[in-house]
């Protein structure tokens, strides 16, 4: 009997996870499709589409079943700061890559909730706006929207910072 209360237990927060999982991919793929919409007039106007449509994006995934998010270690808005348990996390997968990938995974916060996480690795289109050439309309636009952006200098590959996904 117990075998079975295990099993049952395991399975159904293998399903909870997994569900989490498809929550965050369709968040990230949302994300992705906001930024090459505003890709197509360039990466100044992909810059300035994206700002304007993450929290929208974000706010269509925040319902009474889940919360969802971005952090990094490197912030370009300050309102998305992480806690200090994510944190933790963020340092945990901060010397992964593209080529050398974390697989996502549950933490469990103090206070007892569970959070799933989800790592972002930069892209090629990632990099008009996080890069380390950037150019000079992108520059000046980062520099109006977000005076104390630290988001940018990555390379193609690398850890950028986690999709986190709760269940309320």
């Amino acid at each position: 009997m117990k075998l079975i209360l295990a099993l049952s237990v395991l399975i159904s927060f293998n399903t909870f996870g997994d569900e989490r999982n498809d929550v965050a991919t369709s968040f990230m793929k949302a994300l992705q499709k906001e930024l090459m919409m505003g890709m197509k007039k360039g990466p100044k106007a992909g810059l300035i589409h994206c700002n304007d449509k993450a929290m929208p994006v974000t706010n269509s995934f925040n319902n009474d079943k889940y919360e969802v998010g971005r952090v990094s270690l490197k912030l370009r808005n300050p309102s998305n700061k992480p806690s200090e348990e994510l944190k933790r996390a963020l340092l945990d997968y901060s010397s992964s890559s593209a080529k050398n990938k974390m697989d996502a995974k549950v933490i469990l916060l103090s206070n007892k909730e569970e959070v799933f996480v989800k790592p972002l690795y930069m892209k090629g289109a990632c990099l008009n706006c996080h890069g380390a050439n950037l150019s000079a309309g992108v520059k000046n636009e980062l520099k109006k929207r977000y005076p104390s952006d630290e988001a940018i200098g990555y390379k193609l590959g690398d850890f950028r910072g986690l999709v986190w996904v709760k269940k309320r």
